[in-house]
């Protein structure tokens, strides 16, 4: 493997995403992950940054179809602040399943910058994820936030010269990285997964990130896999990072109606363990993201038996 190397702000730009068409696919490539199909993937519209009505938070939005269970992912819509050499995320929201839906990240203060939005999808093995087709320039005027569209933030503030650069790095044999997000570290229930900025040109690498999320996703795989495949009697769940389970993690629960599971987690520092018992039906606990709580759950289960 090459030599971690920074990269500069279109590089890593291009490894949010590769642009098709004037929108974004990004997919981290790991060795014999079988690629998600057209039927597998839903649809998403409308990706966009906009400025609240009081013009001093920002929030992407996006709205998609054919959002449920059977597609084999989990999706979250991002917002993405973009620096000099890198991006990072401002808010992230988890979508929920719907035929047809609109989604979008709570409200963060609004700062100077340029921003873009993208929706990660998560198949476990493998994740993909889709940019807006613009970047958003946000600028303060007075005491509010304006934000507009723009097609290529280094190509507006740097203009021809940015061409000529490019074109005088091909003539001394450079190359202008065009990067794919390879996989190199596998998520586990700890750690998020790695990926590498590799250029598909030259095959430099040009810098590493971690997929947002992929830990707490690996989690929830692993304790489906540890109730399914339990034999009659016991499963203890044992983590010091994560306090919910996704409603695909109750659903297996309830179907085990012959094992017990048996949580131990932290919560604000403190040790708790949280018993639900066989044959208890708790797949219709998860809010209405999909998502239910320790706690939550350990106060249902505590009203159901008085």
């Amino acid at each position: 493997m090459k030599k971690r190397k920074s990269g500069t702000k279109k590089a890593m730009l291009m490894g949010i995403g590769i642009f098709l068409g004037g929108m974004g696919w990004f997919g981290t490539r790991q060795a014999q992950a079988a690629e998600p199909s057209g039927e597998n993937t839903p649809v998403v519209e409308n990706l966009q940054v906009v400025v609240t009505e009081d013009q001093m938070q920002l929030q992407a939005q996006c709205s998609y179809q054919d959002y449920d269970d059977e597609k084999g992912c989990i999706m979250t819509l991002y917002l993405y602040k973009v620096g000099d050499d890198d991006a990072y995320i401002a808010a992230d929201q988890e979508l929920s399943y719907a035929r047809t839906g609109q989604g979008s990240t709570d409200p963060v203060p609004a700062e100077e910058g340029i921003y873009q939005a993208s929706v990660g999808l998560d198949y476990g093995n493998i994740i993909r994820q889709i940019n807006s087709q613009r970047y958003y320039r946000v600028i303060r005027s007075e005491d509010r936030f304006q934000i507009s569209e723009i097609a290529d933030p280094e190509q507006e503030e740097n203009g021809n010269e940015n061409l000529e650069r490019e074109e005088e790095i091909m003539e001394r044999g450079g190359c202008r990285h065009v990067l794919e997000a390879v996989q190199v570290q596998e998520a586990t229930p700890v750690k998020d997964a790695v990926i590498a900025y590799e250029c598909t040109l030259c095959g430099e690498i040009c810098s590493y990130g971690e997929v947002p999320n992929s830990a707490y996703a690996s989690f929830q795989r692993e304790v489906i896999q540890a109730i399914e495949n339990a034999k009659e009697g016991e499963v203890v769940i044992s983590t010091e990072l994560w306090v919910s389970f996704h409603k695909k993690v109750l659903e297996a629960i309830s179907e085990r109606t012959d094992v017990t599971v048996r949580i131990r987690y932290r919560y604000r520092g403190a040790s708790y363990e949280l018993v639900i018992p066989s044959g208890t039906d708790v797949s219709g606990m998860a809010d209405e993201k999909g998502f239910c709580g320790f706690r939550y759950l350990e106060q249902k289960l505590q009203e159901a038996m008085t």
